[in-house]
């Protein structure tokens, strides 16, 4: 519904109501525009009506006794208020009661969105704004505080900081920094620091989270502490939170802004020269001291912008990665300014890439073609790297004469149509989340393959977050596209093998993506051959398949080698390790991960993958600590990434390593938000990892309840997890039986449960458990040479007495062995002799 709309829409029901003798009460932000609803309603009512109604204030201002007399007034019908409510305000209970007995209607003011304020101040300025002029004054996520729009507008222009060459060109902005006047900056902060006696704390922070939004509170206590400001950082959150200033995005842990977009995006301008310096230094020195891995997208340009600004010296790396992740916003000549630095500074092939997609956005398409096409040498062994110089091509190349007419028409305000451009120019660049995040609001104005790309690259991000039911409704949607186009669905197909992984049916997975490597190799598509053949061995990993995977992974590699896309393969190097790690190999598995050492900031996720190959490496020789530790960092690049899922398997690794009761919590939060029977099941076995770790650090008890239960917790997770194909869990599951009952005097119980393990060893195609460096201590006693000749004998078939007859032995002893030999086995019947007898390879034949 349009902005007009909404305005006629409430301007009616709130004339109805005071027609009617209801009192109306209109809750907005300050700013909102809730005084000119209120004028505009006066305005429409008959005399009569209009000498009824008593027009007030903001209710939230006034104190109890205040509050409790308008409320019984307005209850009695004494009263009839036409009365403004702040947004997110705290009110009074005989208040807030006004309007769910029908005393009052209430009005909401909904919050603007940046079409929406675009168009107010291009209304207000009487002609549009330009690229640079929109990303100054207009924030993508919208805003409420018109009041402060237009101040700031009015005071640009006055400044000559806003300026129009001629009537029939936008207004753009001047080539120096906007310092707002005093009347504009005291504006501003009064919208943020409500009261006479906020405190020095409250000030600074509220700068500080203009100048860092989406920061954690972690973060910005660091901040002050490096000002020297004391307090309660805590506290004053709270405060700021409950009065409507600041709001808590719990994302991926809590991340605070300011509420409203615009005065987040205006109040940083309007700062003194000396107080933004002192702020700013505080807020670099803090981001500095994290590694550049560690720090989120927003983090990450939050630091480079304030750090050029500074003259602070940052390395090729780090401006690279704050220069892509700039491009997710519509501060197009931030994006350009710190890709230049990138550049500058050797940020190679992905600073190159980042700033042509800049130099696009600005609508310098010769300069983006031109730097695309020097730096394709870059690209030649590089499969990912060459799609994204086609994709970046395609937009610089593809469009060249449409440029001009699309940057002053579409890109120069945050519409849908802008917001699919940059999305698709992200997505080029590999940078999945960001360009969904983008491409999600603007599928609307998208049709044909161009909608189909847009809804895989979403499903993608959402697969990648764990919300799998959304990711199969993407997938599904953009096939029927495709499809209907006689397009290529491989793509997708690839997608849905991961999610038949993640919901219990890997061996689908593996199917589907084979029918697609025989298909490719039939018609000599080497590269979607070598693709497939990476995919499906990856997925032999999880179902449990290490040397059939290592072969695939192997051919995938040599595949890549033949054609010249050594680079590209350098992922697939990881996978290779992890597998050759599965299977003791060390230094194959050493061999086969050093390619991929040297790791490029372009290929997405890949630091990460090499972290986990190293953990793996690690643990299967019995390095629990250096194994945890790559872990753990594997998870932080992860997390850089938003890639909820793979953060989730990392922790679930480094639970499954050791010290797991300090990792569930974290586990627990992540997968609150996953679907899918893989995740659950892997959070599940966290959780008892870490009641074994519990029960171990307590002592082990013989005939302990709380033992039995636990130990039978394994073998239900067991049983769970060889059903669904996960044979490495399903083996370490049945040995942490195996172990609690062994110790806790349960040994029949202790040795079925080592048999199963044995049995799932064989289906993985190992015969030792790289997680547990206690395995060699084996729970299952070994036959006598005398129970073992018994046994085979019975299991051919031989009674008691025969059996007795043949080894000269009476018949009670014969029967003593057994009994031996069923508790040893772990086998209650002569009729499971046969099978457990067997070694584990067969017994799975």
């Amino acid at each position: 519904m349009s902005g007009r709309r909404e305005a006629d829409d409430s301007l009616a029901i709130a004339q109805r109501a005071l027609e009617s003798g209801v009192g109306v009460f209109i809750r907005g932000a300050r700013g909102s525009g809730r005084t000119t609803l209120m004028r505009a309603v006066l305005a429409r009512l008959d005399e009569k009506t209009r000498q009824r109604v008593r027009v007030g204030g903001a209710i939230d201002e006034l104190d109890d006794d205040q509050a409790e007399r308008l409320a019984r007034a307005i209850a009695s019908g004494s009263m009839v208020p036409l009365a403004a409510v702040t947004a997110h305000a705290p009110l009074t209970r005989p208040v807030e009661a006004l309007w769910n007995d029908g005393s009052v209607v209430l009005i909401d003011l909904p919050e603007r969105t940046a079409v929406d304020l675009l168009s107010i101040a291009e209304n207000h300025l009487g002609g549009p704004l330009d690229v640079e002029a929109v990303a100054q004054f207009i924030p993508s996520r919208g805003g409420s505080d018109l009041v402060a729009l237009l101040l700031s507008l009015d005071d640009a222009r006055r400044d000559g900081y806003l300026e129009r060459p001629d009537p029939g060109r936008p207004w753009r902005t001047a080539a120096r920094a906007w310092q707002p006047s005093v009347h504009v900056h005291r504006a501003l902060v009064s919208r943020v620091r409500r009261g006479d006696e906020r405190s020095s704390v409250a000030e600074t922070l509220t700068d500080v989270i203009a100048l860092t939004p989406d920061s954690t509170q972690q973060t910005l206590a660091e901040i002050l502490r490096s000002l020297d400001v004391e307090g309660s950082v805590e506290l004053e959150l709270e405060a700021l939170e409950d009065a409507g200033t600041v709001e808590g995005r719990d994302d991926d842990g809590v991340r605070i802004r300011l509420r409203d977009g615009l005065l987040e995006l205006l109040l940083p301008a309007s700062l003194g020269v000396m107080r933004r310096r002192r702020l700013t230094t505080g807020i670099v020195d803090v981001l500095g001291a994290v590694p550049p891995a560690r720090l989120r997208p927003a983090e990450c340009v939050t630091f480079a912008k304030h750090s050029l600004a500074l003259g602070r010296p940052l390395d090729g790396e780090v401006l690279t990665r704050a220069a892509r992740a700039s491009l997710r916003s519509p501060d197009i000549a931030l994006s350009h300014r710190i890709a230049t630095a990138a550049v500058e500074r050797g940020g190679g092939f992905d600073a190159e890439t980042a700033l042509a997609a800049a130099e696009m956005q600005i609508g310098d398409t010769e300069a983006a073609r031109a730097r695309l096409q020097r730096i394709a040498v870059m690209a030649e062994d590089d499969l990912q790297r060459g799609e994204m110089l086609a994709g970046l091509l395609w937009h610089a190349v593809g469009h060249v004469d449409d440029v001009p007419d699309l940057l002053a028409s579409i890109v120069r305000a945050d519409t849908a149509w802008a917001s699919a451009r940059r999305g698709f120019l992200l997505f080029a660049l590999n940078d999945l989340v960001g360009a969904a995040h983008l491409l999600r609001p603007a599928l609307d104005v998208l049709d044909g393959e161009e909608r189909a790309q847009a809804e895989c690259v979403i499903a993608g991000a959402v697969m990648l977050e764990g919300r799998l039911s959304e990711a199969r409704e993407g997938l599904d949607s953009a096939e029927r596209i495709l499809v209907g186009l006689g397009a290529d669905t491989s793509r997708i197909q690839h997608a849905r093998a991961y999610l038949c992984e993640w919901d219990g049916r890997v061996m689908d997975g593996i199917a589907l993506i084979r029918a697609f490597k025989d298909a490719a190799g039939s018609f000599g598509q080497w590269e979607a051959q070598a693709i497939c053949g990476w995919t499906i061995g990856g997925l032999q990993i999880t179902a449990g398949h290490v040397p059939e995977a290592i072969a695939e992974l192997q051919n995938a590699i040599e595949i890549m080698r033949r054609i010249g896309r050594t680079r590209s393969a350098l992922v697939i190097h990881t996978d290779l390790a992890t597998a050759l790690a599965h299977q003791g190999d060390e230094a194959a598995a050493w061999a086969a991960l050093a390619p991929a050492l040297d790791a490029s900031v372009s290929m997405i996720g890949l630091t990460g993958k090499v972290r986990q190959a190293e953990g793996w490496i690690h643990i299967s020789s019995g390095r629990t600590e250096e194994a945890a530790e790559s872990f753990r960092r594997a998870v932080e690049e992860f997390d850089a990434t938003g890639y909820v899922t793979a953060s989730l398997g990392m922790l679930v690794e480094a639970a499954r390593a050791g010290n797991a009761r300090a990792i569930v919590p974290r586990i627990d939060e992540l997968a609150e938000r996953v679907e899918g029977v893989y995740f659950s099941l892997l959070a599940r076995n966290a959780h008892a990892v870490a009641d074994l770790e519990d029960l171990e650090a307590a002592g082990w008890t013989e005939g302990s309840a709380v033992a039995r239960q636990l130990a039978a917790e394994f073998d239900e997770i067991a049983l769970a997890a060889a059903g669904i194909d996960m044979h490495m869990v399903a083996a370490e599951a049945f040995a942490r039986a195996a172990r609690i009952d062994a110790a806790t005097g349960e040994l029949r119980r202790a040795a079925a449960s080592a048999r199963l393990r044995d049995d799932q060893l064989a289906l993985f195609g190992i015969d030792r458990l790289p997680h547990l460096s206690w395995q060699e201590e084996s729970p299952e006693e070994p036959l006598s040479e005398r129970e073992a000749e018994i046994a085979r004998l019975a299991a051919s078939g031989l009674s008691n007495r025969g059996i007795a007859e043949r080894l000269v032995l009476s018949v009670r002893t014969v029967e003593t062995h057994l009994q031996r030999v069923y508790k040893k086995l772990g086998i209650r019947m002569r009729s499971e002799l046969e099978t457990a007898l067997q070694p584990a390879s067969l017994r799975n034949d």
